[in-house]
Parts: structure tokens; sequence; C-alpha cells
């Protein structure tokens, strides 16, 4: 049996309990009657079911506290697997996982590539992790990918879209398909560090500022599902130019091209700086780094994105109260201080009774995998959705 037509022959019961599993397990049978408030003798037909599928397996817990050992169920982790990419405006990164989300093999190359040479890349590095994996096509269940949707991008949506049809056409394997950002949470809600959460927030700060959120346990979606919400919020009335046509949006002060580029219109007005390299040569790395060791032109530059970056995010606190807000990408990852400063400026800002409580994360579990890893399950869950559409 396929992967895919493995999880396309579930029932409702049984979908829900491999989730159970696969997001608690091992896990044993008492604990799967009080979880699920099954009869024990269905219960007992639905594991039998889902072991004879080899979706699940029974093995005996190494500790007991007298008498026969309990068996615990897990997730089966060397018969089906699934498979994410990442597509991002500077890389492609692809990973193969087994069903505990557990990265078996991963390739992440780096480069702007048009829709063409992406469709090459994705397939044949896909091909070759496979291989590597010694993993056969017929037990992979699907593909996820999170892509770059953005709303002022129509064109590229079509892209990805044809994309999506060319790779599962090659591989003969269903592809499933999100915007990034939430692929990201879904990752991070599921088994990364908004595990047990409902109402989350995630944001990747990169070359532009992409956002998701979960409330309720649900997905927010935007219109046409697009990633950009938080990144085009008017955060000064009449502010400088955004890429979207509009003035002072959240991007228009924290991108990392923005961000780089104030850097050195500083540096040509005659600010003083510690760069050791020609202001040709300069990235928002150098710029970084630069304000980490105390540089004066480079603090400022990203002191002054963090207001306007922590305003906005004061703002979406104040409407959807998260528990938790995941920062990400690039810019977080190698600046502390645009983190900190983001944090500090948001709970100042927001006044809500109830800020203390959020709790602020930087990178996330899974830290750059996000996005592959919320791909992959992506392709997981709704491949059960499907069996439940039959």
């Amino acid at each position: 049996m396929s992967g895919y037509n493995a999880l396309n022959n579930l029932d409702i019961r049984s979908v829900e309990l491999l989730k159970i599993i696969q997001r608690n397990g091992p896990i044993t049978k008492s604990k799967l009657e009080d979880v699920t408030k099954l009869k024990k003798s269905t219960l007992n037909r639905e594991l039998e079911f889902l072991c004879e599928s080899m979706l699940i397996t029974e093995i005996l817990a190494e500790e007991s506290t007298g008498g026969r050992k309990p068996s615990l169920f897990e997730v089966n982790d060397n018969r089906h697997y699934v498979i994410g990419v990442d597509i991002s405006r500077t890389y492609i990164q692809i990973i193969v996982t087994n069903l505990k989300m557990v990265i078996l093999e991963e390739a992440t190359i780096f480069g702007d590539y048009s829709a063409e040479e992406q469709e090459k890349i994705v397939i044949e590095n896909i091909k070759n992790l496979l291989s590597k994996a010694n993993i056969s096509v017929s037990n992979v269940i699907g593909i996820g990918m999170g892509v770059v949707v953005q709303i002022h991008e129509k064109e590229e949506a079509n892209k990805n879209n044809e994309l999506k049809k060319a790779i599962a056409e090659d591989l003969g394997l269903p592809v499933f398909i999100d915007n990034g950002a939430n692929t990201a949470l879904i990752g991070e809600y599921n088994f990364g560090v908004g595990k047990g959460k409902h109402s989350l927030l995630y944001i990747h700060c990169g070359v532009g500022v992409r956002s998701a959120v979960i409330s309720n346990v649900n997905i927010v979606r935007t219109i046409n599902n697009s990633e950009d919400a938080f990144g085009h919020m008017t955060v000064e009335i009449g502010g400088e130019l955004c890429t979207c046509g509009n003035y002072g949006c959240v991007e228009s002060y924290t991108s990392i091209s923005r961000i780089t580029e104030k850097f050195i219109n500083e540096v040509k007005k005659g600010k003083m700086t510690k760069l050791e390299k020609t202001i040709e040569e300069v990235d928002y790395i150098d710029i970084c780094n630069l304000a980490d060791i105390g540089d004066e032109t480079a603090k400022n530059i990203i002191a002054d994105a963090a207001i306007y970056f922590g305003t906005g995010l004061a703002n979406f606190i104040k409407i959807l109260a998260p528990q938790m807000i995941i920062l990400s990408g690039p810019l977080v990852e190698h600046s502390k201080l645009f983190y900190e400063s983001s944090k500090s400026v948001a709970l100042k800002k927001c006044y809500s009774a109830n800020s203390n409580s959020i709790e602020f994360c930087r990178g996330g579990f899974f830290e750059n995998k996000s996005i592959a890893i919320g791909a992959a399950y992506l392709a997981f869950d709704e491949t059960l959705k499907n069996s439940l559409r039959k």
C-alpha cells in the first residue's frame, strides 16, 4: 500500500486517534482511553487497524510498577514519510521526514531562482534525498510546500500553483501548498514551542516581513491567504515609501534591504562607523554585528527599526491577545538588539493587562527549518483531511 493510500483509507475515528498518537506518543492504551473516551473494545479495534496499516507500532514500556509491562503506541517511524519544501526569496530548503517529523535528509540551495529553475531544483533534490535515505517514492505520503504569498503579487501566486502542478506530475505525488509563514506556525504549533498553546503569532523578518496567526487553535487566513498583513500595517502616517506603494508600513522600516540602505546613507553623510570593509560590500549581517559591538551608527539604525516593528507588534497584541509570539528570520537571528528592543517597545506600547503573561520566543524550536517542517506536516494533515472528504 502506498504512503498516500495508507492515510487516504482512514475514517474520522482512525484519523483522530492517529493524530493523538503522533503528537503524544509513545502513549499507553489507558491514557488513550482517557483522552479519546472510546470504549475499550472500540479502541482495541482501532489500534489493531492502525497497526495492520503500519501507521503505528506497539512497543513494551521499559519500566513497570509490577506485573505485565504496559504496551505503548507510537507512530511508525520507518514505513511512511513526508517531504517539506521551503521556497524563500533567497534559498530553497527541502527535507524528508518520518511521521514523527524527524528530519532524515535535507538540502538547502541558496540563490534567487526563476520558477523554471525552482521546479528543476526541487524535483532533482527530492529524488536525490530519497535515494540517499533509501526511501521508495511509493512510501511517501506527499509533499508540502511553504512559499512566499503576498497580496500585491498575484503573478507570483500563479507561478507557485504552476510549480505545484509540475512537481506533482513529475514525481507522481500529491503536493499541498500554503504560505511559508503559515507552515512555520503549523510546525511550531504541533511539534515545537507552540505545542499546547491555543493563540500564537509568528513573524519572520527578512527580505520582507511575513506573519501568521493561530487564534483559538485555527489558522487565521487573510485576503488571498497572503502573509504580509503585519508587514504592511501603517505605523507612521505619511512615512517612508514602501514596496507596496503605500507609506509608513512596518516593512518600509524593518526589511533587511531597508536597514542596509539606511546604514549606507548615514555613512555616506559622514557618520562614524567601525566598519572594516568598503561601504559597497556591507550587508545587514555586518550592521547587526557592528551594533552588537557598540557601533553607534549601526545601533541607532537597528534601534530605530525596532521602534516601528514593536509599534506594529503592540497593535497585533491588542487585537489578538496571543499567548506566545515567535519572532524569526534573518534579522532576528543575527540581531539580539533588534529582538530585545522590539519586544520591549511592544510590551510598553500595548497597554494590555495580560501583556506580562505573553511568552516571546526567538527563532522557535525548529529555527530556520520551521517552514519546511510545517510544510511536511501540512502534507500529512491534508491527506488525512482528504480521507474524510470522500
